[in-house]
């Protein structure tokens, strides 16, 4: 039995996601293809656009035959957290052969030099990435020009004429490249720390751009570009959306649609604005949340009167902020992801919680039932772990349950009712 493994978010599925699925499945001859995938809560610091169940039965479908769910605290950090808690579960299940994505430019050798770098940080590179950010530069942007200097050093560990031009062609500014990096990363510190791994693939993406706000092509679209469509057209959006998701999916959404999706960060803004004012009250400080003093003091300055989330962000962006960092320092307020500690090496993955999958995949569901290194969670009231990340995931599905019912008045299932999709 050989088996892959996906790290996602589908928000929404599309195209290109079916693609992935289909392409690992075949590339490695494998007879099952597991996901684990962000919650209700995504790596960009909002809501997905539709519920995980909707997400995870859109990617059965089309092809994956289980879903785990990656620990909030996971996916809701930065780049290397997201990547370590996912690559870190897939190691778990104990029967994953090979773990494949996409990128833009699908080098993994050159990938996994870079990662070398990072981890290893020899003190020429370091001092470099100090003199970047002294400059101004932001942190992705200090970190490829102190990479690409200590790569041109004459006193460089590395000289590979091939891998400083992988990175001038984009090699380590293309999205997915960059958490094809992060994997990388995370191969070599778990290997390290005595985690059997498995093997990285990457393969060629195709369509649109990760982040582009229009199709490129008749049948691509990215999910940056369907969510910007829901955002402009609302419900109307459902007839130009069907050329770039698979029919399945279509379906999933012409159900949900107005039902319980779309969802967008501003649907989070009275929940945000109450909790500020709860940290007022409280007189909670930045470092019992875990956000740095400027950051949380700008929050704090800029909430005094109502505002939106996302009118919140913009105001409080700065050169050492970016957008996407505040809407995760956002959620982590309302979270309280600050006070979680996330479990270190090597201490056992927590747990992994299945959230479907496919009838036919019995053989596959047995597998990581008798080889995986941690808790396997069908049902939630059945679990054993007293985890801080499962009482974190209860929260977030819980505020995410909220949020809908109170934009669409419907009433999505507890997680201690919720059952395990099966299709």
């Amino acid at each position: 039995m050989k088996t892959v493994g996906i790290i996602a978010e589908f928000n929404p599925f599309h195209n290109g996601h079916e693609y992935i699925i289909r392409q690992a499945r075949r590339l490695a001859d494998a007879d099952f293809c597991v996901v684990v995938m962000s919650g209700d809560f995504v790596q960009r610091g909002e809501p997905a656009i539709c519920d995980k169940y909707t997400r995870t039965k859109a990617a059965i479908l089309s092809g994956a035959d289980a879903v785990f769910e990656i620990p909030s605290a996971f996916c809701c950090g930065s780049a290397e957290q997201f990547a370590f808690g996912s690559i870190w579960l897939l190691s778990s299940l104990g029967c994953i052969d090979e773990i494949w994505f996409g990128s833009e430019y699908p080098d993994l050798e050159m990938m996994m030099k870079i990662a070398q770098v990072f981890v290893e940080e020899p003190a020429e590179y370091r001092d470099l990435l100090s003199i970047k950010l002294k400059e101004g530069l932001n942190f992705p942007s200090a970190r490829q020009a102190a990479l690409t200097d200590y790569l041109q050093n004459d006193g460089s560990d590395i000289h590979d004429p091939s891998l400083l031009s992988f990175i001038l062609n984009g090699g380590l500014s293309s999205p997915n490249n960059i958490l094809g990096i992060e994997y990388c990363k995370s191969i070599i510190r778990l290997s390290r720390s005595g985690i059997q791994c498995p093997s990285l693939k990457t393969l060629q993406r195709i369509g649109s751009k990760y982040e582009s706000a229009q199709p490129d092509t008749p049948t691509d679209a990215s999910a940056s570009a369907i969510r910007r469509m829901f955002s402009d057209k609302g419900d109307e959006a459902l007839s130009d959306i069907r050329p770039y998701v698979p029919e399945s999916t279509y379906d999933l959404i012409f159900e949900t649609c107005g039902r319980s999706m779309p969802i967008f960060a501003d649907d989070l803004s009275s929940v945000l604005f109450a909790k500020l004012q709860q940290i007022r009250h409280d007189r909670q400080t930045s470092d019992d949340l875990g956000i740095s003093a400027d950051l949380f003091n700008s929050i704090l300055n800029n909430s005094e009167e109502p505002v939106s989330f996302t009118e919140l962000a913009e105001a409080v962006k700065s050169r050492n902020n970016t957008l996407t960092s505040i809407y995760r320092a956002l959620l982590s307020l309302m979270l309280d992801l600050g006070r979680i500690e996330i479990p270190a090496l090597p201490d056992s993955y927590p747990y992994a919680r299945l959230l479907g999958f496919r009838r036919n995949s019995s053989e596959l569901i047995k597998a990581v039932n008798a080889h995986a290194s941690c808790e396997v969670i069908n049902k939630l009231a059945d679990a054993k772990t007293d985890s801080p990340l499962l009482a974190c995931d209860i929260r977030a599905a819980r505020l995410y349950n909220q949020i809908v019912y109170q934009k669409y008045g419907t009433r999505l299932t507890d997680e201690y009712r919720k059952t395990v999709e099966i299709f």
